[in-house]
């Protein structure tokens, strides 16, 4: 398997250090291919740590195309597998629960008026994906920030 030539089956069989790890190559390609400095671009490999609910963070960027990276900051909670809708919005919170606040990196960016993107190593329909947006769009709205700019790929 490499980066070039993936099937999907490889993508649905990463783990999640290697799924980080994958998506970093892909954001730096990216970064290259819209003219931005990767140096915008924070993504470590510390996996296991706390990161405040972003694994991802791109700082401020203008791209040329606003394809994977959007205008703005934005923030990427990477996993290697499907989430249920309820899961997604687990993700925002401390501890998972629905009833705890948002995770501090979370609320850091929503407050910058930055995007929430979720990627997912899983191949979804896009009734799928679009439900699983829309529930975040929802949690994010209740708790505050009902013009909130998030995605799901």
């Amino acid at each position: 398997m490499n980066i070039f030539h993936l099937q999907p089956n490889d993508i649905q069989k990463l783990t999640p250090e290697r799924a980080v790890e994958i998506f970093r190559s892909l954001l730096w390609a990216e970064a290259t291919r819209i003219g931005i400095g990767r140096h915008l671009i924070h993504v470590p490999s510390c996996i296991n740590v706390g990161d405040g609910g972003l694994d991802a963070v791109v700082n401020n960027v203008k791209p040329k195309f606003d394809d994977v990276i959007p205008t703005g900051f934005s923030g990427y909670q990477i996993k290697s597998s499907d989430l249920s809708p309820k899961e997604c919005k687990k993700e925002l919170h401390k501890k998972k629960n629905l009833n705890d606040n948002l995770k501090p990196e979370i609320k850091r960016l929503l407050e910058n008026i930055g995007t929430y993107i979720l990627v997912l190593f899983k191949s979804l329909t896009e009734e799928k994906r679009i439900k699983r947006k829309d529930e975040i769009i929802k949690d994010l709205s209740k708790n505050g920030y009902p013009e909130v700019k998030t995605r799901t790929i």
